[in-house]
Parts: structure tokens; C-alpha cells; sequence
């Protein structure tokens, strides 16, 4: 009877050894297939597919590269502040330029351009694989400067320079408006687009379209490495 029991304790004891062995097999099991898994849901299957966690389809690794959200197709890399002025000047008699019989005015104007990097010019050629080094060369267009837009509260002017024989205010017309607009802006374009600017450009770019790439390769693998180049311009290319 006794024997009986302690055969009955031992088979129980067995029984539960083997169910700790298959709870720590199929931890084990799912653990690993969960590193395999980036945080995005992609299973890793070589440097060039991946798998999706729903659909299971499997897709290139440029193509993935050439995805970046929407709002980063035209990404902002540099911004520079501006300050340009343009004297007006109002004639008693047009025809007649003395300063007893004119006056001046000078206007200000403040501006930020803001200068991008357009990331849908990047094409499936300009992503360039080194297997050997893991590296991942991507060439993007030079930054351009896109957008340059005027503050309405730093406008100022200065206070009219009146000649002795001048006794009205000064008074511009619509043409005239138009013309100082055009002039203050092709001021500002000039001020803002130059060597310097764009030089602090391209070193800007290279690290934030950087920022934009790199969480993408490292889902497909994390031992890549990414760098940023820009793409031969044409002057360069006749160079």
C-alpha cells in the first residue's frame, strides 16, 4: 500500500517536470520570435524583404526607404532671418529732382527663408548597399530655399525726410506698392539665397533627413548604419 503511494507521488512529480519543460520550451519559443520582431511589426528575413506581422507580404528594403510619412516628402533643414529696407521717394514735380522739393521715407522689412529638402527626388538608385561594411548610402538633392515669408509685425518705417518746400504727406499708389513688394522680395531672395546659407544647409540636412532614414533601416537591420550624401548637380557633373 505504501509502495503504492510513493509510486503515485513519483508519477505526479514526473508529470510535473514535464509540464514545467514544455512551459519553459514554449516561453523560450515565443521570446525569440518576439526579438525577431521590430517595434513596427516587421519580421526580419534578409537585408533586402521583410515580412509584415498582418499581411505577411514582403516588400523591398528601398521601397521602405522611399516611404517616409507624408509630411516629411519636403523636409525643412535650415531657417535664416533676414533684413532688408527701401527708401521711397515722393517728388513735388516728378520732373524735377531737388531736395528742397521732395521727400523720402525708408520701410523695413523683416523675413524667414526656409530652406528644404525635396525627399521625393530620391530614387531607387541613389540608395547605394555596402554588405561587407553594412552601410546604407542614401544621396538626396542639395537644400533649396522654398519659401520666404515676410512678418507683418516687423514691418517698420522711418519717419518722412521732408524737403523745405514740401507741405503734403507722402503717397503711394497701388503700382507703386506693387513695385516696392517686388523689389523688398527679390532683396530678400538675394540676402537669403547664398553660399553660406546654403552651405549651413547641406550640414543641417545631413543630419535630419539622417534622423528621417535611420529608424527605417535599423528596422530591417540593426547592425546598418546610414549616411547621407547629396546627389551630383549637373554644374558638378561638367566639372
Amino acid at each position: 500500500m505504501k509502495q503504492n503511494r510513493l509510486l503515485g507521488i513519483a508519477c505526479v512529480v514526473v508529470g510535473i517536470a514535464i509540464i514545467l519543460v514544455v512551459v519553459m520550451f514554449y516561453d523560450k519559443h515565443a521570446e525569440y520570435k518576439k526579438e525577431k520582431k521590430n517595434e513596427s511589426g516587421i519580421e526580419k528575413l534578409d537585408l533586402n524583404s521583410f515580412i509584415t506581422e498582418d499581411g505577411g507580404m514582403r516588400v523591398s528594403f528601398s521601397e521602405v526607404i522611399l516611404s517616409p510619412i507624408e509630411e516629411q516628402r519636403k523636409l525643412i533643414v535650415f531657417k535664416q532671418i533676414a533684413k532688408v529696407n527701401y527708401t521711397i521717394e515722393d517728388r513735388v514735380f516728378e520732373a524735377i529732382d531737388v531736395d528742397m522739393l521732395k521727400q523720402n521715407q525708408t520701410v523695413y522689412y523683416e523675413a524667414e527663408g526656409s530652406f528644404v529638402v525635396n525627399l521625393e527626388e530620391v530614387t531607387k538608385e541613389d540608395i547605394v548597399e555596402d554588405k561587407e561594411k553594412k552601410l546604407i548610402t542614401i544621396y538626396v538633392p542639395h537644400p533649396k530655399l522654398d519659401s520666404i515669408e515676410i512678418d507683418p509685425n516687423r514691418i517698420t518705417f522711418d519717419d518722412a525726410d521732408k524737403g523745405t518746400l514740401v507741405f503734403t504727406n507722402l503717397k503711394i499708389t497701388i503700382n507703386d506698392y506693387v513695385d516696392i513688394q517686388k523689389e523688398l522680395q527679390n532683396r530678400l531672395q538675394e540676402k537669403l539665397d547664398t553660399t553660406a546659407n546654403g552651405q549651413e544647409a547641406d550640414d543641417a540636412a545631413k543630419e535630419m533627413v539622417k534622423q528621417v532614414y535611420e529608424p527605417v533601416i535599423k528596422a530591417v537591420d540593426s547592425d546598418y548604419d546610414v549616411v547621407i550624401d547629396f546627389k551630383e548637380t549637373s554644374a558638378e557633373t561638367e566639372e
